[in-house]
């Protein structure tokens, strides 16, 4: 058993490999699929301009819609205002400005909103994890690393994007319900509701999620209180109405602009959903939450092993989960856009990590360790590619018309994979198996089409040049 030294030694460990991958990894550019353009717009114009409107930023971005005549982006607001507060600070003091230090601004804020969120992620998980009593220290070590390093965690931390952010938000309103029901007062209620506001603040459905939960986590884990619950909703009332504020201080509407202008992608069934075969490609295919994770199939023996010990916050938190992951399959019919893997359940990743790592930790045998380090080096293998490009071509269900390529390569992992071997390796033996997998045709398509939405000059003109041959 490790001493409270070693125990630290070991998480500062963790916390510094989390680092380094993120300062390896940090994107220094933007793609043109138009996400993180989106919200670097916002940055620039707010932190230089002080405006919200993006008509005049060095982003070019199809995430915006048209308002009194001004280009706005598209994204929920508090994110990218947040980092614009973050550069309007740094370009008063500094002088720094996108114009003439684009690449290193976009590095700082990837790492900043991307980067250290994982570190914390590591954090936070390591630390939850190491109050259950069953398991050694280096197991839970081990999954908290793998969290971070062996999942879509790491694919998109290297970049700014509001799924990161909403993860590290519910994993913290997961532990402080755990701390309410250890020790029930007002004030963690109702920090409680604020973090489930913070998560509303990144991703709306999923904090809605959060709001109800909430409730009912604090009812039943206050002995049944109503004043707990008035805690909690006062204080996730109070950030909604933030947001609101924000969101009318900016657009002269308390709705966010994608729901305002009626431009959302929550449409389910447009162009002819198949729903069992979109259910399938996004929790076990080409883009599948368990694909991508197999860890998560420890959630299994977590749930049926470990159901008697669930606390109210346990409950709450697996239930509001569930509840995102359904709703996101229901309601969407793109597979998360041009983007790596079903990025819209990453929110609830974190947590449902912790119950797929009790559900680890609940296994004695050998057996099952061996299956835990083989899963998390699957996940860790199909995390790198999205850590290349998580904004990535992809195919995107009925917005990929046909004879699309990405409808040759719907696996995004594939195409990624395909991506990086070609710029890396041109002629290496991974570019040649995959492109005799695919076809030359088919790969030089989609190569194409990828290093043009990457904006890889160097890539696109070397595939480029393989036309008519």
């Amino acid at each position: 058993m490790l001493t409270r030294r070693q125990t630290h030694g070991l998480k500062y460990f963790g916390a510094a490999v989390a680092a380094v991958f993120a300062l390896v990894f940090t994107q220094i550019d933007v793609s043109i699929s138009g996400n993180e353009a989106s919200r670097f717009a916002v940055v620039q114009a707010f932190g230089e301009q002080r405006v919200f409107h993006i008509n005049f930023t060095e982003f070019r971005t199809v995430d915006r819609v048209i308002r009194d005549g001004k280009v706005y982006s598209d994204k929920p607001l508090p994110l990218s205002w947040a980092l614009g507060v973050v550069h309007g600070a740094v370009h008063v003091s500094t002088g720094l400005n996108f114009h003439d230090n684009y690449h290193l601004l976009i590095y700082l804020y990837d790492l900043l909103a991307g980067g250290l969120t994982n570190v914390l992620l590591f954090l936070w998980l390591f630390d939850q994890l190491r109050r259950c009593r069953q398991g050694s220290v280096e197991k839970k070590f081990l999954i908290a690393l793998g969290a971070v390093l062996g999942s879509w965690l790491l694919s998109y931390s290297v970049t700014v994007n509001n799924h990161t952010p909403a993860a590290l938000a519910f994993l913290g309103w997961f532990i402080v319900l755990e701390k309410f029901r250890r020790v029930p007062r007002s004030g963690t209620a109702a920090v409680a509701g604020l973090a489930a506001a913070a998560v509303t603040a990144l991703d709306i459905p999923t904090g809605s999620f959060c709001c109800l939960c909430t409730a009912a986590a604090l009812y039943f884990a206050g002995g049944k209180r109503w004043d707990f619950v008035f805690a909690g909703a006062g204080a996730c009332a109070a950030g909604g109405v933030f947001i609101a504020g924000l969101n009318f201080y900016a657009y002269d509407t308390i709705l966010p602009l994608y729901i305002a202008q009626g431009e959302g992608t929550f449409t389910p069934g447009t162009g002819d959903k198949d729903h069992l075969f979109y259910a399938f490609e996004t929790l076990f295919g080409g883009r599948g939450l368990l694909s991508y994770q197999p860890f998560l199939l420890f959630l299994v023996p977590g749930i049926l092993r470990c159901r008697k010990k669930f606390s109210p916050a346990a409950w709450s938190a697996l239930v509001c989960a569930g509840l995102c992951v359904v709703f996101y399959i229901v309601m969407t019919n793109e597979f998360g856009g041009a983007a790596y893997g079903f990025r819209y359940v990453i929110p609830v990743l974190p947590v449902l990590w912790y119950f797929a790592g009790l559900g680890f930790l609940s296994c004695k045998s050998r057996a099952a360790s061996a299956a835990a380090a083989l899963l998390l080096l699957w996940g860790a293998v199909a995390a790198l590619p999205g850590a290349y490009a998580p904004f990535c071509l992809a195919f995107e269900g009925h917005r990929s018309p046909p004879g699309h390529v990405t409808r040759a390569i719907r696996s995004s992992f594939m195409g990624n994979l395909l991506s990086w071997s070609y710029e890396t390796a041109p002629e290496g033996v991974l570019t040649r198996v995959l492109r005799a997998h695919y076809g030359r045709e088919v790969s030089r398509r989609y190569l194409q089409a990828s290093f043009l939405m990457l904006k890889k000059v160097d890539a696109l003109s070397r595939i480029s040049s393989e036309t008519g041959r």
